[in-house]
């Protein structure tokens, strides 16, 4: 299926199946979601073996696509050399995005956030135990480098009889995700949990 025209359905159905619990006035635009030309994210990574390295996320080229979307494509430098390639779609109603190999595919396998985003929001998807919500908004949050203000707290959890997978992201206005965590369980195997933290960031 085409990625464009399985991205739109995808927001279609989220939007059809979208609640808000609780009022909120602090909403979070798709517009200040930088993924812009030249911006870049420099994060620490862990993955599951608990192997660590600095993952830097560059956005280095984009193309318009033809329902008139954004499509960023921001190759991933890891250990040095280009490991991954995450790709970002652009759009009024949300941020799609994809990792191309087998690295930051964990943390940013195919999947879309609607937008705009604000504190009890939740949506399902195709699959009644696939489940996005924002869990809280927060005025301050510090990590080891920063002092951010206005985190969004988003999980994901997503079950099956062979599998379950809960994500967690930390998302700021103008900055981009500050922290993402990954707990895969697999049936008779060992669970798989990876994160990634940021460190720097670069916004033009």
């Amino acid at each position: 299926m085409n990625k464009t025209f399985a991205f739109a359905l995808m927001l279609i159905l989220l939007g059809v199946s979208c609640k808000k619990k609780t009022v909120d006035t602090n909403q979070f635009y798709i517009s200040e979601f930088p993924i812009e030309l030249g911006n870049r994210w420099t994060y620490s990574y862990t993955d599951w073996s608990g192997w660590s390295d600095t993952a830097i996320i560059t956005v280095a080229s984009f193309q318009r696509l033809q329902d008139g979307n954004i499509k960023y494509l921001c190759p991933v430098m890891l250990a040095h050399e280009v490991a991954d390639t995450v790709v970002f779609v652009k759009s009024p109603q949300g941020l799609y995005f994809s990792g191309t190999y087998n690295h930051l595919q964990h943390f940013f396998g195919e999947s879309s956030i609607p937008f705009p985003i604000c504190s009890g929001k939740e949506w399902t998807f195709i699959n009644k135990e696939d489940r996005l919500k924002v869990e809280d908004v927060s005025d301050s949050t510090v990590n080891r480098n920063f002092v951010f203000k206005d985190t969004y707290y988003i999980s994901r959890h997503f079950s099956s009889d062979s599998m379950y997978i809960n994500s967690s992201y930390q998302i700021n206005k103008n900055i981009g995700f500050t922290s993402v965590s990954i707990n895969e369980n697999f049936s008779a195997s060992i669970p798989n949990r990876m994160h990634l933290e940021l460190l720097d960031f670069e916004i033009k």
